[in-house]
């Protein structure tokens, strides 16, 4: 029996045609769920009847945001030309491909990237109609010559794999403005993006009222989040296919030409355009107010103070012995409000107090004081980092060496040089989770950091059978055995709360040889603790520095009976 899909693992639909044309041309179909309704399979269908037939098609599914779906085609295709398709287009032009790349070949070093006029698709419905007349950039008339604009988009984008690898591909951070990322990166080295004359595509306005709302709101949210977090990103679009948008704009300036659309909409009547707006205008303000994850740092870091003073009365009434930690990280990045990123320079910070203080420890030594092969003379302190992304490799590993200190990493395997692609880190937001290599993993190993197992795809084992958790904790330990050439007798539980892990995963574990395994649960390690189960103290960018150092000196031990 065939296991179900991973709906957390990301698929690509590779399919190759017979007697492609010259040049060759890769079709690059970014969609969540590889079907949007039927029209994939659809849109493969047309492609395979173009005059121009390509070399291939790749739909990449489940992947986001659409950017970094993008670049991950863009990875695994080899035409000469790379044409990215939204899942959701109607070609209705046998000629496409041809009249595409006709114009691209006319002038192969000077253009960037074309792409065919928008129209509505042919089964558009009268809604849809009437927001072809009072939207912007919904229709827009095929031209009769090759017109510099911003109509381009990536609905239908064509270009030189070449020279889409020259600008660095997509923008991975971003949720929205990616078209206006492109053209600008494009236009910065000399090279134009032209509308091909005599050809359109269908691309779907939405169908009704409550689509429409729905999708001005999460337009408005992700453009409030391009501008909070990336605001040089933060760039306009034209009105039609004859503007051009500029250079990116204040929050002011972006404000004030808000008010005059809806001011403008208001006055001619637009009655969907001014539903539009007040959408899009509630959305900004979603995303500029109700930033979840930001708000959640915000709001741990306010309420820290109060749970280091109360921790602090709680270890004063007890006998306080030499206690042993592990400090769980997870990123060192520079994306301030984004969670798991410890900034480098705080971790920095972080390295100089541990070592200041005599605190920080080998993590070898620390578990031979598990093993009771030495005693634990004073409060230490050990560092393990979980799912091994890129910036284990590239900010966390220089500075511990710089230190003289070292770390357990443990690696998630089968995302092992792609992306962390698993449930939870989906829901954290835009910025790239690019989880490190093989060479990477053994270098840090000869450098004398501990690589460890993780699983294979960061499951969590309660949810899973006996058979399968048993798959994937032994997958885990036998790639890094082959991989880094040690075996290893760690493991981590992915989520490890109390709830996501039990007695029969510890007894598997025992069964295929690991010796000691690390939860999330909050604390110390104690007298009473499972060698299968020793807690950690998470370190998250809510943590100032005075935050850190309690965490460290116990102060927030308490909350793994709190919250286990």
């Amino acid at each position: 029996m065939t296991p179900p899909q991973d709906p957390d693992e990301p698929r690509f639909d590779h399919q190759f045609f017979e007697g492609p044309a010259n040049p060759h041309a890769s079709v690059v179909i970014p969609s969540a769920d590889g079907s949007r309704g039927g029209n994939v399979s659809r849109l493969i269908e047309t492609l395979r009847s173009q005059s121009h037939v390509p070399l291939e098609v790749l739909t990449v599914i489940g992947v986001r945001p659409n950017g970094r779906a993008r670049n991950r085609g863009a990875e695994r295709v080899s035409g000469k030309y790379v044409v990215f398709l939204d899942d959701d287009v109607e070609v209705h032009d046998r000629d496409l491909l041809k009249k595409i790349f006709e114009l691209l070949e006319s002038a192969p070093g000077g253009i960037g990237a074309v792409g065919p006029s928008q129209t509505l698709p042919s089964n558009a419905n009268p809604f849809q109609r009437r927001c072809a007349r009072e939207l912007e950039r919904v229709h827009a008339p095929e031209v009769d010559t090759p017109i510099e604009s911003d109509m381009v988009t990536h609905a239908c984008l064509a270009m030189a794999l070449e020279t889409y690898r020259e600008v660095g591909g997509e923008h991975e951070h971003l949720p929205r403005g990616t078209d206006p990322d492109l053209r600008a990166r494009l236009r910065r080295i000399g090279r134009t993006i032209l509308l091909v004359p005599h050809c359109s595509i269908g691309h779907p306005p939405p169908t009704e009222m409550k689509a429409l709302v729905r999708t001005a709101y999460r337009n408005g949210y992700g453009s409030a989040q391009v501008a909070r977090h990336f605001p040089d990103y933060s760039l306009p679009t034209a009105s039609d296919h004859l503007a051009q948008a500029g250079d990116s704009r204040s929050i002011l300036e972006r404000g004030i030409g808000y008010l005059g659309r809806t001011a403008r909409a208001v006055r001619e009547g637009k009655f969907l355009r001014i539903a539009y707006e007040v959408a899009y205008g509630a959305g900004w303000g979603a995303g500029t107010v109700l930033d979840t994850q930001r708000n959640k740092l915000v709001l741990k870091r306010a309420a820290k103070p109060f749970l280091r003073a109360l921790g602090g009365m709680l270890q004063a009434r007890k006998e306080q012995r030499p206690a042993l930690r592990f400090l769980t990280y997870h990123r060192i990045a520079d994306l301030p409000g984004f969670p798991l990123c410890v900034s480098p320079t705080e971790f920095e910070r972080q390295l100089d107090w541990l070592a200041s203080e005599r605190l920080l420890i080998p993590f070898e030594q620390a578990i031979r004081i598990l093993d009771g092969a030495r005693a634990l003379e004073r409060d230490s302190v050990a560092i393990t980092f979980d799912d091994g992304y890129a910036d284990n490799f590239t900010e966390a590993l220089p500075r511990l060496l710089k230190h003289g200190a070292d770390a357990c990493f443990f690696l998630v395997t089968d995302r092992i040089g792609g992306l962390g692609e698993f449930g939870w880190v989906r829901k954290l937001g835009p910025p790239n989770y690019h989880i490190l290599t093989w060479d990477q993993a053994r270098e840090m190993k000869a450098a004398g950091m501990t690589i460890a197992a993780h699983t294979t795809r960061h499951q969590r084992l309660s949810a899973l059978s006996e058979m399968d958790a048993r798959e994937c904790i032994d997958g885990s330990l036998r790639g890094i055995a082959r991989e880094i050439g040690t075996p290893t007798t760690l493991f981590a539980y992915p989520y490890g709360r109390a709830r996501d892990f039990g007695v029969r995963d510890m007894h598997v574990l025992e069964n295929l040889g690991v010796e000691t395994a690390f939860s999330a649960i909050h604390g110390a390690v104690n007298r009473e603790t499972h060698r299968l189960a020793i807690p950690r103290i998470p370190i998250d960018p809510s943590d100032t520095l005075k935050t850190f150092q309690a965490k460290a000196r116990g102060a927030f031990d308490f909350l793994g009976a709190l919250r286990p």
